[in-house]
């Protein structure tokens, strides 16, 4: 059998920058695409250690065969052989995804999409920072997501398992699952377990997950739609960083938005076309829902504070409100002054709600 262990020189000069392939001689199967120059492609069985492509590469050694070594384009500039590798990398992952061992994917290398879903990520709006008003856990599920799954589907990818910190997770109101920037999954009424504590309700149950007690997963449920998160491009945020878990602290963006209307009703200031308009417009951007305070778990009927206008009963009453309930007693109130009260909105007697209401949303979003 001819063993080759390189190239020769003359050989070197044709080559240039080449993409190659690895194959198992036993059944043909492509298992590496690689770049490189020189010598590259017969690097792989000098060093080998207990990685997926190493091990395949030992086995076929043992076997008493050689690995195939495929030069699939040559000739190429550095650049273009990075865009060649990515691209033959992401059509042998959509073919079977199974099928390659490389540990790092290629230089930008992304998931094969049909024509419609490449338009919904980079054709859909992009959300900054600053439009986001509530506290959000990110997830990136980029390795998980397929394009067929189905909403069940994105939801298990999303809820587990993540290294996290317990306590900002807690105070987060959605968990958000990113699919390469998309936003594809909003979440709510998240309980937070152990990875080692196996329940009834455990993501993609295995040994190795069982075995993270680092790591952790929940229990959540999606958010109604529509929602101003979902279908959105949230990728200058996210890309920021390599990990897969991040948070945004959307809250103080509320407290900002709802400064200066606190503001006007303290000083009086607040005209009915202000009140109407420009603060009902930024109670709906913020994505405050109508009503949602009536599921709520706390004692007192939540529907008869929008009729209270004693404020330090109200400061009594709104102490261990949460944010969702806060924010949706702020908007059902302005709905219910302009649209079933016809406009009999009076300084003094809704003075109180408001700024009890706006406080306690203050300081929810420390």
């Amino acid at each position: 059998m001819f063993l080759m262990n390189g190239f020769s020189d003359k050989v070197k000069q044709k080559l240039g920058y080449y993409v190659y392939a690895l194959a198992d001689p036993r059944d043909n199967k492509i298992f590496y695409i690689g770049k490189g120059i020189n010598n590259r492609i017969f690097q792989h069985e000098e060093k080998l250690d207990n990685s997926n492509k190493s091990n395949r590469i030992k086995e076929i050694l043992s076997s008493g065969n050689k690995i195939k070594k495929l030069i699939i384009s040559y000739g190429l500039s550095e650049k273009e052989a990075f865009v060649a590798e990515s691209a033959l990398i992401n059509i042998m992952n959509y073919i079977d995804s199974q099928s390659l061992t490389n540990v790092v994917s290629g230089h930008h290398t992304a998931p094969v999409i049909t024509a419609e879903d490449f338009e919904k990520i980079y054709g859909a709006e992009i959300l900054s920072k600053e439009d986001i008003f509530r506290n959000l856990l990110i997830v990136k599920i980029n390795s998980l997501y397929k394009y067929d799954m189905s909403d069940s589907q994105v939801m298990e990818c999303a809820r587990g398992h993540w290294i996290i910190d317990t306590k900002r997770a807690e105070n987060c109101d959605y968990l958000i699952a990113v699919n390469h920037g998309l936003i594809v999954g909003v979440y709510e009424n998240m309980k937070w377990y152990s990875s080692g504590v196996e329940t009834p309700f455990y993501p993609r149950l295995c040994k190795e997950n069982l075995s993270r007690s680092n790591r952790k997963y929940c229990t959540c449920q999606a958010v109604n739609k529509p929602n101003i998160y979902i279908n959105k491009n949230i990728a200058d945020l996210v890309n920021m960083t390599q990990n897969p878990v991040s948070y945004i602290n959307g809250r103080k963006n509320t407290a900002k938005v709802l400064k200066p209307y606190y503001e006007k009703f303290i000083n009086n200031s607040m005209d009915i076309h202000d009140f109407e308009m420009n603060f009902g417009n930024d109670l709906v951007k913020m994505g405050f829902k109508l009503g949602s305070f009536n599921d709520s778990k706390y004692e007192y009927n939540n529907k008869n504070i929008l009729n209270i206008t004693d404020y330090n009963q109200l400061k009594k009453m709104l102490k261990h409100t949460d944010y969702s309930t806060a924010t949706s007693l702020l908007i059902s109130k302005w709905r219910y002054i302009t649209h079933w009260s016809y406009m009999d909105y009076q300084q003094e007697k809704d003075l109180p709600f408001f700024k009890a209401v706006i406080e306690r949303i203050f300081e929810l979003s420390e």
